[in-house]
This record gives structure tokens, sequence and C-alpha cells, in this order.
């Protein structure tokens, strides 16, 4: 304890712990047992946390671990509108509290409009080339992202069933 009832600022540029029962070195433990919070800064004052080494949270409830960050992923297959880009949408809504980045990782496309199929067709026809295949992210917030995508074929008349299969992933945090 610190200064009257515990309340007095201590100001130090090391701590070290000592073991239960002897003055020997050990792991520095804050609050150990009590199950109340170590607070580092204030909301006016934010202070930010530097670890040299890894960084482990352990906890009883699964979800705890996902304010420091988390990550979900979504799959998509967009469709051509004719011969321009489809637009996409992917909700999160309650997934995240505040979400840092959104990206799309392209998997594959279809020239043909059968993406994922086990079966495929296969046409031997010099008007099914591909000549490029993109998928973007245009906007995102806490909780939806949304996007284009395209696939096209050296035919545009043909691009119609063409679509792009990809991965939305989202990095962000929940704090409840």
């Amino acid at each position: 304890m610190v200064g009257s009832n515990g309340d007095a600022q201590l100001i130090t540029r090391h701590v070290t712990g000592k073991a239960s029962g002897s003055d020997g070195a050990d792991s520095l433990y804050l609050n150990w047992w009590t199950g109340l919070p170590v607070v580092l800064g204030a909301p006016s004052r934010p202070s930010d946390l530097q670890v040299t080494g890894s960084l482990k949270v352990q906890s009883s409830t699964a979800t705890a671990v996902q304010s420091v960050i988390k990550v979900k992923k979504y799959s998509q297959v967009v469709t051509n509108v004719g011969s321009a880009p489809g637009s996409w949408t992917q909700s999160y809504a309650s997934e995240f509290d505040q979400v840092f980045e959104v990206f799309a990782a392209l998997a594959g496309f279809s020239l043909t409009g059968e993406y994922g199929s086990s079966n495929p067709n296969r046409y031997q026809d010099i008007g099914v080339i591909p000549q490029n295949v993109w998928v973007t992210v245009t906007s995102f917030d806490a909780g939806s992202a949304s996007g284009q995508a395209f696939c096209a074929q050296s035919d545009a008349t043909r691009d119609g069933n063409n679509q792009t299969g990809f991965t939305v992933v989202v990095l962000g945090r929940k704090w409840t």
C-alpha cells in the first residue's frame, strides 16, 4: 500500500515481483486473485501498452480474447451484371464494435456461372478466354462492407454469367 488509504501516486521505472514467502524474484502479479481489473491510462489520457515479446491473453470465456483483435471471414460469389461489375455487401452487424480493416482475397472465378461446381462444364471455344478478374472493397464500417467484383472474357457479350469468388476478411475488435 502506498500513501494514505493506499491511494497515493507511485512513480517507478522498474518493478520486480517477489516470490511468495521469500525475497526471491518472481513474476509480477497485479491484483492477483482479486478479480479486479488492472487499468492503464484514463479516458482523457490514454496510455499505450508496449510488450516486448509475446502477448498472451487468458480468460475463462472465449469471447474475452476478442477485445484484443477479432478476425472473421465470409465467402462471397458475385455474378457480373451483363458486361459490368457486380456489387456485393457483407453484413457483420453486432460481430464487431470497431473495425480496422476489410479486404477481399480472390479465391477463383468462372466464365460459365458455375463457380464452386464439383462437375463444371468445359468449352473448347476461343471466345471463352479470361481477360481480367478483380474484386474491390469500396467502403466499410463497424456493421458491413461493400464493393464490386468483375470477371471479363474475350467476348463481352458472354460476360453476363461470369462469377468471381472471394473471401471478405474483417479485422476489428469486440468489446462486449
